[in-house]
Parts: structure tokens; C-alpha cells; sequence
């Protein structure tokens, strides 16, 4: 009887050799075309395995302790690191059904990867996919504007885009989402530039998501189509029934169209609100003036830019008050520099408030549409932005205290 694995199935591929598998097709730039069993069988062989042994490995052990395995949590983030730049690789591809998968298998090992992705994968891809977000929706603004000619075979091309784009996010916000609730409690506790410029292009997205019906379509006909249970996988339950292959207990009961996709549970929108409390994380009594100014602006059609100029106009508000307790706060979030972003200037604030700004009157608006389809809802806004957003606790948030939150509650039903 052989005395190791390796001896007894010789043929059985090492760790190693796998990693540097994966990690060449990630770095090489390849399409799926090029090594397919990589994307669909190594890649989720490992994602399941390395997972599964990390609970066994040196991290969950004593220290004195003889572990079986010798898999960190940098295995895992190195492999999560390999399938964000192989999707980062392949957006914008117009065959490509096993992008729909990619996030199914990736869930087990996202809870132990490392917060440095943020920035060298994370920030990257979507920053990638909301170009490709305001390119596809700025020509369906141009299509509208030209009222000349027959248009229909140019609306059809615009629909395909929709639809590869809304693949493409339903590949990324899945692993997105996961990371952020992960990770959140610590960017409360340290804000940094990467974390906010997370929730600025997130913002964005939905704000372009909110302005076209056919994104809109899109997307729930993709979610509809592929049968993709986005309320289950924001809850953290069916985290491997994500794309068409439902399992007994899916087909135990056929669901109904209104069943797979809600306005409510629209991953964009999900998103914007599991990072609102980012951005809303250092917001000052000041600011929130400013903000609810700028959402009037806004309602009046004011643009961007427009917005911008009022608020560079009117920053004196922000030190304005003889409350000696919103004097205090004040003082207190001065003191406080946003990790690699600097002391605050004019112009970053007038950006950062405008952000905000956007955001929330777009997610206000989201919500009155919301309420017009579901007449007698009892829900409001705040309850929604507390499932999906913030989990309520004050957990690593000592930036978002109750006087923060109560900012956060008057900003969201402020209308």
C-alpha cells in the first residue's frame, strides 16, 4: 500500500501547478477560447477546495497544533485576484455563458480575501464596466435625439449591448456585493480614497441605470432568462444556485416570471445601497445642508456641472451653525484626513458632496417609482437601505455614530 497520495494517484495534478495555471491564463490576457477547462473545471475545483482546507489550515489552527494543509487565506486571494482579471479580460465578449457562472463558484473564497483587491482588482474592472455603462446609454441618448430615418436595426444593436452589459455586471456585482459586506465595518473605521471612489462609480452606474427603461428591461430579462435568484443571493442563501441549474429544491417549485426579478432586488440598485453608508460615512452637518440644497437643484433639472457651481457657491454653509455640538462634530471631522486622499481642498468637497447628492436623489426617485408599482408597501427606504446597506450594528463604524445615522435617515426621506 502506498505510504502518500502522490504515490497512490500519481496522475492526481499539485496545488502549485494549478495556481500557476490559472495565474497564466489571468495574466496572459487569454480568452475562454484558449483554455476552457481552466475556466470551467480548474477554476472551480479550486475555489471549492481551497476554501474547504483553509478551514483546516495554520490560520484556524492552534499554534502548536500538526495541520493537514498548508492553505492560507493568500491562496484564496490570489485565486479570487486570477478569475476578477480573467472577467476583467473577457467583458465585452458576445459569446461567453460561462461568465454567468463565474460568480457562483467564486462565493466560497471571497470571505477570506485580503482588502488589498480593492484596489488592484476590484476598482479596475468596474471602473471598465462603467465606461462601457456610460457609452452604451449615451448612445441610446443619441439614438432618441435623432428623430430622422428608420432606427430599428440601430435600437436592436443598442438592446444587444444592454444585454452583454448586464451579463457582465451580473458576473461582477455577485463577487462585488460579497467584498463589500465583507469589508465594510473596516472602511468605516478608516476611510480611504479606494473605498469611496468604490461608492462613487457604483453611484454612477445606478444613476445611468435609473435614466434608461431599456437598461432597466435588460437587465430583468437577463435575470429572468438565466433564472437567477438575486434575493436569495443577497440574503447569503443559495449562493450556488445563481445561474440555470437550479438543484431538487428549485425544481420542487417552478417559480413564477414575477418571482425571479423585482425592482426591489435589482443588483444595481442592491449595491448603491449596501455602500451608501460609505458614502455618507464622513458627512457633516454642513454637508447633509448642502446635499438636501443640492437634491432641490437637482429636482429642478439642474446638470452635474450646474449642481457643482451652486455648491462651490454656498460651501460657507458648512461651518454656518451656533450649535455648540455640531461646532464640536466639525472640529472632529476636520482632524480626520482620508487615508491617501490629503486634507480636504474646495474642489474635492464640491465633488464628493455632488456625488452624494446624485446618489441619493436617484435612489429617492427609485423609490417613489418603486411605490407606484407596489401600492399599500409598507417598507420605506430606510428599511431597505438597512438590509442591503448597513446590517444595523455599530461594529467597527465609530465615524458612523447615531448622530451620523439620524443624518443618514433625515438625507434618505428628506424629499
Amino acid at each position: 500500500m502506498p505510504d502518500t497520495v502522490e504515490e497512490m494517484c500519481p496522475e492526481m495534478p499539485r496545488l502549485d501547478k494549478l495556481l500557476k495555471d490559472v495565474n497564466d491564463v489571468s495574466e496572459s490576457g487569454a480568452r475562454y477560447s484558449d483554455m476552457p477547462q481552466v475556466i470551467e473545471v480548474v477554476l472551480p475545483m479550486l475555489c471549492n477546495y481551497l476554501s474547504y482546507w483553509w478551514e483546516k489550515g495554520p490560520e484556524n489552527s492552534p499554534p502548536d497544533a500538526d495541520c493537514c494543509t498548508m492553505v492560507t487565506s493568500e491562496h484564496l486571494s490570489i485565486i479570487l485576484g486570477n478569475i476578477l482579471k480573467i472577467l476583467n479580460n473577457n467583458l465585452g465578449i458576445e459569446d461567453a455563458p460561462w461568465m454567468k457562472r463565474i460568480a457562483v463558484y467564486s462565493q466560497p473564497i471571497i470571505c477570506k480575501a485580503g482588502a488589498g483587491l480593492l484596489r488592484s482588482h476590484f476598482l479596475p474592472t468596474l471602473k471598465k464596466l462603467k465606461k462601457k455603462t456610460v457609452k452604451v446609454v449615451s448612445e441610446e441618448e443619441l439614438l432618441k435625439a435623432d428623430s430622422k430615418g428608420d432606427n430599428q436595426e440601430a435600437e436592436l444593436l443598442i438592446l444587444d449591448e444592454f444585454a452583454i452589459l448586464c451579463r457582465d455586471l451580473y458576473a461582477f456585482y455577485p463577487m462585488l456585493i460579497r467584498y463589500v459586506d465583507n469589508n465594510r465595518s473596516r472602511w468605516l473605521k478608516e476611510p480611504n480614497a479606494d473605498s469611496t471612489e468604490l461608492f462613487r462609480m457604483v453611484a454612477e452606474i445606478f444613476i445611468l441605470w435609473c435614466k434608461s427603461n431599456n437598461f432597466k428591461r435588460e437587465e430583468q430579462n437577463f435575470v429572468i432568462q438565466n433564472e437567477i435568484n438575486n434575493l436569495g443571493f443577497l440574503t447569503g442563501e443559495g449562493k450556488t444556485q445563481m445561474s440555470k441549474s437550479g438543484g431538487d429544491q428549485e425544481r420542487k417549485h417552478k417559480r413564477r416570471r414575477g418571482e425571479y426579478y423585482s425592482i426591489q432586488t435589482s443588483l444595481i440598485v442592491a449595491a448603491l445601497k449596501k455602500l451608501l453608508p460609505i458614502g455618507l460615512n464622513m458627512c457633516t452637518p454642513g454637508d447633509q445642508e448642502l446635499i438636501s440644497l443640492a437634491k432641490i437643484r437637482y429636482s429642478l433639472k439642474d446638470t452635474d456641472d450646474e449642481v457643482k457651481e451652486f455648491l462651490l457657491q454656498n460651501l460657507h454653509i458648512q461651518e454656518k451653525s451656533d450649535d455648540p455640538a455640531v461646532y464640536w462634530q466639525l472640529n472632529l471631522y476636520k482632524d480626520v484626513v482620508v487615508t491617501s486622499e490629503g486634507p480636504a481642498d474646495s474642489e474635492r468637497t464640491v465633488d464628493r458632496i455632488q456625488s452624494i447628492s446624485a446618489a441619493v436623489f436617484h435612489l429617492e426617485q427609485w423609490w417613489e417609482e418603486l411605490n407606484s408599482l407596489m401600492a399599500g408597501g409598507t417598507k420605506d427606504v430606510l428599511n431597505l437601505s438597512v438590509e442591503q446597506g448597513w446590517d444595523g450594528s455599530n461594529e467597527g463604524a465609530p465615524l458612523l455614530h447615531d448622530g451620523a445615522m439620524q443624518r443618514m435617515i433625515s438625507i434618505v426621506h428628506d424629499g
